[in-house]
């Protein structure tokens, strides 16, 4: 939502070196760069945002790290409150409408590729 300017910049972020999700024999042949591409997330803590005139704020706290799925992959848990003032939902209801419209549409520029699960029980988004 930053890069339609809906939302004001947030300086608080959480950095970890992107995860490869190519399978381990595709991923030994890649050359090795000299510095890891990084993968940049808000922080945890309190921000503050303004969405079409009314500002919101976010909570966003992040909890344990727990085993789960079928490919018993580590998750972390993660919690996020969105507060805004008065008693009308309609702002907030109005808020995640609109994020749930630009994922959408930047879905919907690109060519949609999935690939077989390895053990053949389904297909992923590449």
């Amino acid at each position: 939502m930053k890069d339609k300017k809906l939302i004001k910049n947030d300086g608080t972020l959480r950095c970890k070196i992107k995860i490869d999700d190519a399978p381990w024999w595709e991923s030994i042949f890649k050359p090795k760069k000299g510095k890891p591409d990084l993968d940049y997330s808000p922080g945890a803590g309190m921000h503050i945002f303004e969405f079409n005139g009314k500002s919101f704020w976010v909570s966003h706290n992040i909890g344990e790290t727990l085993i789960t799925g079928w490919e018993r992959q580590p998750t972390e848990m993660e919690d996020l409150t969105i507060m805004t003032w008065g008693n009308d939902t309609s702002h907030i209801k109005n808020f995640i409408d609109a994020c749930v419209v630009h994922n959408m549409k930047t879905d919907k520029n690109a060519i949609n590729i999935y690939e077989l699960h390895h053990w053949g029980i389904g297909w992923t988004k590449v």
